[in-house]
């Protein structure tokens, strides 16, 4: 968990603002200078500089090839990567994030060197040279003072990777740069007149809440953001270019029946209308044949702030606003428009649509199913709408099916059943580094949906930050990737207090991602031992990562963590990150047959895996040593590798679960099994 941003009421927030635009290569390498620029060798090899990606993979690199034995016409001993930034914003330091691997079997030594430097013109801001052995990744992120306080200007960033000649006959070192950038510190003042207007709910409010976003714009072309609840007017959020606003929404011809605990408790946009829905959605403030709890309520088509006159005697218009009541009576709970418009009560789903244009007198509703719904906003999930159902204890996800000629609405926690048992919070879909659904549960726990259609692969997560996430949202950056923010309490130095933490991109390889509750530190005074300003985690085992290298757990004491080796001398760094540790946990579903008098059994089973060397495989870890290995060489550190898994035999179910408890990289690539069926 990287901590973008700490919010409290009348104080000062500091936001980390990417510089660079690009930092993991998904796109290219725009931006950056690449020296020498793309060259290809004879046989068709490229050497010097180029971008690169996994396949399949929206991640991409830049590979850099310096070579001793060179051909004098293409290839070359030095090669670097630069890109130049500008800080507009007065700023005191910033944080560098960098992550890069060497992946040949050479070693850097006085003839293979890596250099990370940023300059300001001539002056050199910061610069480390790396060692290490083959097979190593260098990453981190770094606090950097700037030259002066409040200072502007340029920076450029810059990796320099040098092959000297030597006596060593190695081939040429081989660097991957995965990730690259620069953030900014920029604060911004919270107080009372950063929302213009009154805002009338209160904290048990929240999380009834339903909002949609306004593709038009009205009355003055602002694009607003349209809020409901069934206690308090139809509000919107919109942006006058100098502030933000906050107000009721003015209707014409506002329906007479609305008023507190009356209003609409639901909404999302149709075919250009606002759709409002449903008042009280327990049905209990007032009596069944006067409250508004079965009604939905659609706008003038493309004017979300006018309904039409219902004592208008001219003919109605196909953009005329709409009013409908279902005939089956219970408390609507979500509206949702996709190809019809679909609506989710407490006990029944049904579909809104028309035989041509949707407009008043030219629509008909249908029931679909009889699953339940709950006061939760639903997401949208490629061609299916996915909502809270059976007393939140489901999730459900409704399409349009033509075998079926209507709307289906399968339980996508069959083989979960009690995922969910909790409730259900919100939910909202993502689409970084894939589309996944993301499911805020009762106990505070974060549940993650995996599914692709075409493969017919489907699956859930947990994803535990060590804390109970209060509520969360998801905002899409400018690179259009979405980004989770969640509002979660932390014991800060005694006392309890809500941050906003984001996510930032789940591809990240950076070592932060796999700790939560993390803390930086890098040192302006030269190396140290210790860590300092851990008061939010006294008491607590902690995991360490000292200048890109593992150490371990430790104890946090009076704020502070000292490092020592085994023998009592002291453990010098740079820079360090500490944090709660973060398992990551994969766990197969029972092998399954068709015929319920056969058991399928594993003969043999093997995971393949890619970053982390030797994660758990059922509680076990590969050994630490190829037998094939030279005694007198350091085994190798392997990105990709095929581990056998143990203990199936004994295991009734033989489930293969995979867990890494250590801040590293872990993505499983594959589990492949010989089975056989015992017919009973």
């Amino acid at each position: 968990m990287l901590k973008d941003a700490q919010v409290q009421p009348n104080a000062i927030t500091v936001i980390r603002k990417g510089l660079i635009a690009n930092p993991l290569f998904s796109t290219g390498p725009e931006g950056w200078v690449l020296t020498p620029p793309e060259y290809a060798g004879g046989d068709g090899a490229r050497l010097g500089v180029w971008w690169d990606r996994y396949p399949g993979s929206r991640v991409g690199y830049i590979r850099a090839h310096p070579r001793v034995y060179k051909h004098p016409a293409r290839e070359f001993d030095t090669t670097t990567l630069a890109t130049t930034v500008t800080v507009a914003t007065p700023t005191d330091n910033i944080d560098l994030s960098f992550n890069f691997l060497l992946r040949t079997a050479t070693p850097l030594n006085s003839a293979y060197t890596a250099t990370l430097s940023i300059t300001s013109g001539a002056t050199v801001v910061y610069t480390r040279n790396f060692t290490g052995d083959p097979g190593i990744t260098w990453n981190g992120i770094i606090g950097i003072p700037l030259p002066t306080p409040a200072w502007t200007g340029d920076l450029t960033l810059t990796f320099t990777f040098v092959a000297k000649s030597g006596d060593e006959k190695y081939s040429g070192p081989v660097f991957e740069v995965t990730q690259a950038q620069i953030y900014a510190n920029v604060e911004v003042d919270i107080d009372d007149n950063v929302i213009i207007g009154t805002v009338p709910y209160t904290a048990a409010d929240l999380p009834d809440i339903q909002f949609v976003q306004s593709p038009f714009g009205f009355p003055n072309g602002r694009k607003e953001l349209v809020l409901v609840h069934h206690n308090h007017p139809p509000h919107w959020l919109f942006f006058d270019g100098a502030g933000y606003t906050f107000e009721p929404i003015v209707f014409t011809n506002e329906p007479s029946a609305w008023e507190a605990g009356n209003y609409p408790a639901a909404c999302t946009s149709y075919l250009g209308r606002l759709i409002l829905a449903g008042a009280d959605f327990d049905g209990e403030v007032f009596a069944v044949n006067t409250s508004n709890t079965e009604t939905v309520w659609g706008t003038k088509s493309g004017k979300w702030d006018e309904f039409s006159d219902p004592l208008d005697p001219e003919a109605i218009a196909p953009d005329d606003s709409i009013e409908f009541a279902a005939t089956y009576r219970s408390p609507i709970q979500w509206v949702y428009g996709q190809k019809s418009l679909l609506v989710g009560a407490q006990q029944f789903e049904y579909v809104a649509s028309a035989d041509g244009i949707f407009a008043p007198g030219n629509l008909g509703v249908t029931m679909q199913s009889t699953h339940g719904s709950n006061h939760v906003q639903p997401a949208g999930f490629g061609d299916m709408v996915m909502y809270p159902a059976e007393g939140g204890t489901k999730v459900r996800a409704m399409s349009a099916s033509n075998a079926d000629g209507g709307w289906t609405s399968p339980d996508m926690t069959l083989w979960a059943p009690e995922l969910c048992a909790s409730g259900i919070k919100r939910m909202y879909r993502m689409r970084n580094p894939h589309q996944m659904c993301v499911v805020l549960l009762g106990d505070g726990q974060l549940a993650l949906f995996h599914y692709d259609k075409e493969a017919q692969v489907m699956g859930w997560s947990r994803y535990n930050l060590s804390a109970n996430v209060v509520d969360f949202c998801v905002v899409t950056n400018s690179a259009g990737n979405d980004v989770l923010y969640l509002v979660v309490p932390r014991w800060v130095e005694g006392v309890r207090r809500l941050y906003v933490e984001a996510i930032p991109n789940w591809t990240d390889t950076n070592v932060l991602n796999y700790l939560t509750s993390a803390s930086l530190y890098s040192s302006d005074v030269g190396a140290t031992n210790v860590i300092p300003a851990l008061g939010h985690l006294e008491g607590m085992a902690v995991q360490i990562v000292a200048d890109g290298n593992y150490i371990g757990t430790r104890i946090v004491t009076g704020g502070q963590i000292e490092l020592f080796y085994d023998n009592g001398l002291p453990y010098y760094f740079f820079t360090a990150e500490v944090g709660l540790a973060f398992t990551a946990y994969i766990q197969t579903l029972p092998l399954g047959s068709p015929d319920p008098g056969d058991v399928k059994r594993r003969v043999t089973c093997a995971v393949r895996v890619r970053g982390s060397s030797r994660p758990l495989i059922n509680d076990q870890r590969p050994p630490d040593r190829d037998p094939a290995t030279l005694m007198d060489r350091s085994q190798q550190v392997e990105l990709f590798g095929d581990f056998k898994v143990a203990q199936l035999g004994s295991d009734l179910y033989q489930l293969v679960v995979i867990k890494e408890n250590l801040p590293l990289r872990c993505e499983v690539l594959g589990i492949y099994s010989l089975t056989a069926n015992n017919s009973v």
